[in-house]
């Protein structure tokens, strides 16, 4: 069962995977091994434990860039007595489940065909087939002159879910389609973390306070051959959120966001 890969590189760096939970961000050598989750820290990450045949090599890196692994959520396991040992997941990309907590394989939940129109059909749809609470709006802000919409769920696993806002029920989340976006998942520590699907741009975030005093962050749309959605990201407990409104005014977004906050299911 893989737990670690430490690789070393020829000018003497190092960077490290862990399948696991570091108990703090700062130290990779001590972590809780689960499924659900790796952490990869790459040179600039481990140059204090790094391997030092090179004194020069990470000298001039930023203190910001230290200590500061990349998280991503796992959807496959290592070999266990589950799966035969001539089949490594990690590397074949075979196994289409998802680990449960004792580590045993269950199968990956079908993404629901949402009919209905608004936020509660898919608050409906998400509830007990993920671990994640639900922080769904309850409605749109008004100010954004939508009549109808639909959600439809692009992502369903037990630690995250993620969900398009768009003008039909089956939007992929093209740029006619979309009106915005939502989701929610599992996040250690007190960073912003993002998605592969909805990354964090940490630079070009700005500080919004949302309501109950928690802080939110918001980060503007951009345009090129496409518009994206302008979106506010917040963490409550263990759990990331984020809603999005397809270049959207930053009060329209922090609306939306109250709006989740306060329809928590």
């Amino acid at each position: 069962m893989y737990l670690l890969i430490r690789t070393l590189n020829p000018d003497g760096s190092e960077q490290r995977v862990i399948y696991g939970t570091p108990a703090d961000l700062t130290n990779p050598n001590q972590f809780a091994p689960t499924p659900w989750e790796a952490f990869t820290y790459d040179a600039n990450d481990v140059a204090p434990v790094g391997v030092a045949q090179n004194a020069g090599l990470i000298a001039l890196t930023s203190k910001s860039l230290v200590r500061t692994p990349t998280q991503q959520e796992t959807r496959t396991l290592p070999p266990t007595n589950n799966v035969g040992d001539d089949k490594d997941p990690l590397l074949s990309g075979w196994f289409n489940g998802a680990p449960d907590v004792g580590g045993d394989i269950i199968a990956q939940t079908p993404l629901p065909t949402i009919e209905g129109e608004g936020f509660q059909p898919v608050a409906s749809a998400l509830k007990g087939k993920t671990r994640v609470p639900l922080v769904i709006p309850s409605a749109l802000p008004k100010t954004e002159e939508v009549d109808r919409f639909y959600c439809t769920i692009i992502t369903l696993e037990p630690n995250k879910y993620e969900a398009i806002i768009g003008w039909t029920n089956e939007c992929g989340g093209g740029n006619a389609c979309r009106i915005g976006s939502f989701y929610g998942k599992r996040s250690l520590g007190d960073r912003i973390m993002g998605s592969e699907n909805y990354p964090f741009e940490r630079r070009r975030a700005r500080r919004v306070r949302l309501m109950g005093g928690i802080t939110g962050y918001f980060v503007d749309a951009t345009c090129g051959a496409n518009c994206s959605d302008s979106k506010v990201f917040w963490k409550q407990g263990g759990y990331e959120y984020m809603v999005g409104l397809k270049m959207g005014e930053m009060t329209n977004v922090v609306a939306l966001a109250n709006s989740a906050i306060r329809n928590r299911l």
